[in-house]
């Protein structure tokens, strides 16, 4: 749209008004400018309406027009009165995905922070690990845990699960067990909760044992009915179901590749569109998300040659997603006459802190459980700089 198809005639009579009232002192500089910026901003909101023009092409020409008149409006002016037209009427069509300003961001925050009292932050519950993330997951944050196959990413998740349930009663959990079989998740966590074999709590639920019976009773008066566990197979669109029949606060998914996407055979496509699906899910459920994900090949293979800086299945798709990525490997022991791998967590991303920092986290090899106590580990080698030093300011 240009001007040469649109009659301003009318207009620039109107605007030569107000000019010749500004120009014999009839109206103050401000009232002037003040009365030509409520006729610009109808003009505008008719260029919308009357002559289907999008936003920027009819801004384009309230700005010509406001050129051919004095007294001058400052663009900023311009600019600022119509975006808020602009916005004032989408709200009333029902338009909820605008853009905030920072005054109705902070409202918005306060108010979800005022909502959520109590239930943040998600910890780790390892200490050192917790420390270099500052002060934990909050509501729509997400972590990932990465690694081979058998680098005890379920073992970590269900401590995170266990200890954050159990140690604030404001937490609300969904686990999506999607690589565990209902048996083998209830038995896992009889198993860490008596720090014995599974086998061994399959023979003692069989047998009624006592302390199975005791540990089972437990487990369910620490959880409170807060824990909910759902189970293979699951699409996205049947994750945003549980998720609205549970409401938790904290979501874990065991593993992101098990999540189906109906339709969909291609396993990038189809994390495409999970990815997204969450970025959604964790604004509407305002939750914490910890989801779990195997390595490429080629990461693994470097994982276990000790190489940092490997992330997920998937690559950028999903480290887009994430706020912090754990990479965990199993490494040999540093004792010759030690038999229990050392479990090493690499902070790949980190958006709270330093990322590159490696964790060894202590856990019972038996029953896979980890026990909270952690250690910063030393690199043998230090990283050399890319560049050189500096020259001056």
């Amino acid at each position: 749209m240009t001007d040469r198809i649109i009659d301003t005639s009318g207009l620039l009579k109107i605007l030569s008004g107000v000019e010749r009232q500004y120009r014999n002192g009839d109206l103050h500089a401000d009232d002037a400018i003040a009365a030509k910026l409520e006729i610009l901003k109808s003009e505008f909101d008719g260029y919308i309406t009357g002559k289907a023009m999008s936003p920027l092409q009819a801004l384009g020409q309230i700005r010509k027009i406001n050129s051919r008149t004095l007294p001058h409006v400052e663009d900023r002016f311009i600019s600022s009165a119509l975006a808020s037209s602009l916005k004032s009427r989408l709200i009333s069509y029902g338009q909820d995905d605008l853009p905030q300003t920072m005054t109705e961001a902070f409202a918005e925050t306060e108010e979800n922070v005022i909502a959520l009292q109590g239930v943040e932050p998600i910890r780790t519950y390892c200490k050192a690990l917790d420390e270099s993330l500052g002060s934990g997951l909050y509501p729509t944050h997400t972590l990932c845990l990465t690694g081979h196959e058998g680098s005890l990413k379920t073992s970590l998740a269900i401590h995170m699960l266990e200890q954050n349930v159990w140690n604030n009663s404001s937490v609300r959990a969904l686990f999506c067990s999607l690589d565990m079989v209902r048996d083998t998740f209830t038995f896992r966590r009889v198993s860490r909760f008596l720090n014995v074999h599974e086998v061994t709590v399959r023979e003692m639920s069989i047998a009624k044992s006592p302390d199975y019976l005791r540990a089972k009773k437990e487990i369910e008066e620490r959880d409170d009915g807060r824990l909910s566990v759902v189970w293979a197979p699951l699409t996205i669109q049947g994750l945003q179901k549980q998720v609205e029949r549970t409401l938790p606060n904290v979501i874990f998914i065991d593993y992101i590749t098990c999540l189906k996407v109906p339709g969909e055979s291609d396993q990038f496509r189809a994390l495409q569109v999970i990815v997204e699906k969450l970025r959604d899910l964790r604004e509407q459920a305002n939750a914490a998300i910890v989801f779990l994900s195997q390595m490429s090949r080629a990461s693994k293979i470097a994982a276990k040659a000790g190489q940092p800086g490997n992330h997920a299945f998937g690559g950028s798709i999903i480290e887009h997603l994430l706020d912090v990525e754990f990479e965990m490997v199993l490494d040999e022991p540093t004792d010759p006459d030690e038999e229990q791998k050392r479990l090493i967590v690499n902070v790949t991303k980190n958006r709270f802190g330093p990322q590159g920092m490696a964790f060894e986290l202590e856990y019972l090899g038996v029953a896979k459980k980890i026990t909270g106590r952690a250690w910063k580990i030393r690199r043998d080698a230090n990283r050399k700089p890319a560049y050189g030093s500096r020259v001056q300011f």
